[in-house]
């Protein structure tokens, strides 16, 4: 793979569905805190990025995954626990899909009249199921090839379509002339936000393999460090964006702030329930694969494992649809937090063979990330016991509602 086309490939493995959560991420951490949190984590999961490709070309093998590099330092241990870590990081972003998907489509059927009383976000998490399961029967991953291209292009036209109402939103006489409260600093809720920024930089998993697949890997250290400044810049613009448009009453997912019923805000939604439904299935495989590896090779056995752990994964959904964020933070903390910020330390400090100095800072940044770790786990834990969930209608806001939120009609309803 050359150096165009390895760029591409680490654009589409990290930006995703979960860019529509930032916005609503920010709104939990602050306009001033979120964004040094966002740059300072990004450097961050980037350095530690590089701390495994360094060890990486100390390594004379042709491939070496990111649990091999782990066994290699510190025996079957380590291997056991980044396996364990991506299965629950993959399984906790598919529920986080099942509720992306039950948001969405219920205000869709709601706003047009369609959605029968019995019809809850709970209920449409159960009927996904029957999508998702033989989805994840589906082993040939190359039948997803042109299915995931769409959801590429159904995520980047949804971004355009969201930024370019904030900023109509912005520019109008209601928002100017009575603005959303913006808060600096979230005191409350910040811990939130830093466990869902974490997961926003998940990809350090595939990295690896990425790199292996290089024709010459020389120029990827400067792929990766280029594609990592670009997320870090794309996600905090749209973030402040959203988070001012909409202010602390922004969704879970910001698709939904979109003015409803309209045809182009129901088109969007669903485009993305589609980009995701084909999504789960490629999101899933490195877990599967991993668990799979203890199930007899059957055909019958391994379909009705699956079965099981999408089941799982539906009832994990079913009990959080009134609570994204605490999901996405509480994944963040427990799972992606090691992956990103403390087995790379870890790794390196045993693998490259460096001096005192970059001994020490391995073990820094091995601390940082178990303190980080430790505190959002905790916040998220108590978060879901104590606090309420506080999502608000963004339609409360008088710069949304001012006029009728079908009445947004020039960008989004108008017929004419």
């Amino acid at each position: 793979v050359g150096p165009a086309a390895t760029f591409i490939i680490i654009v589409k493995s990290f930006i995703g569905t979960g860019v529509l959560t930032i916005p609503r991420a920010f709104s939990l951490g602050g306009i001033l805190f979120a964004p040094i949190v966002m740059g300072i984590v990004g450097v961050y999961s980037l350095h530690c990025m590089l701390l495994l490709i360094t060890c990486r070309r100390k390594v004379p093998a042709r491939s070496c995954g990111y649990a091999e590099l782990g066994q290699l330092a510190y025996g079957p241990e380590m291997s056991l626990l980044i396996k364990i870590s991506v299965i629950m990081s993959q399984c906790g972003f598919c529920c986080g899909y099942c509720i992306f998907i039950s948001h969405n489509v219920l205000q869709v059927m709601t706003s047009l009249g369609a959605a029968p009383p019995w019809l809850t976000e709970g209920t449409l998490v159960g009927l996904q199921m029957f999508i998702h399961v033989p989805l994840a029967w589906i082993r040939q991953m190359k039948h997803f090839a042109i299915p995931a291209l769409i959801a590429e292009v159904c995520i980047l036209m949804g971004v355009l379509v969201i930024a370019g109402y904030a900023v109509y939103t912005i520019r109008r006489p209601q928002w100017k002339a009575n603005p959303p409260e913006l808060e600096l600093f979230d005191r409350e809720h910040f811990a939130i936000f830093i466990g869902m920024v974490t997961s926003a930089f998940e990809g350090i998993a595939i990295i690896l393999p990425i790199y292996d697949s290089m024709d010459d890997p020389k120029p990827f250290t400067k792929l990766l460090s280029a594609n990592i400044t670009l997320m870090m810049v794309s996600y905090t613009l749209f973030a402040c964006l959203g988070y001012a448009a909409f202010g602390t009453a922004v969704h879970d997912v910001i698709i939904l702030d979109l003015p409803s019923p309209s045809l182009l805000s129901g088109f969007i939604q669903l485009a993305y329930c589609v980009a995701i439904v084909f999504t789960f299935p490629l999101q899933l495989l490195p877990a599967v694969q991993i668990m799979e590896k203890g199930i007899p090779k059957s055909v019958i056995m391994q379909n009705f494992f699956r079965l099981l752990v999408v089941s799982l994964i539906g009832l994990v959904a079913f009990a959080s649809t009134e609570h994204l964020e605490h999901l996405l933070s509480f994944v963040g903390a427990l799972c992606c937090t090691p992956l990103a910020f403390i087995f790379p330390g870890l790794i390196h400090y045993k693998l490259s063979g460096g001096g005192r100095l970059s001994k020490a800072r391995d073990l820094l940044y091995t601390l940082g990330g178990i303190v980080v770790m430790t505190y959002v786990l905790y916040m998220s834990v108590y978060a879901v016991l104590y606090d309420p969930p506080h999502r608000t209608p963004a339609t409360s806001h008088p710069a949304v509602a001012a006029d009728g939120i079908g009445s947004v009609p020039n960008l989004l309803s108008d017929p004419t």
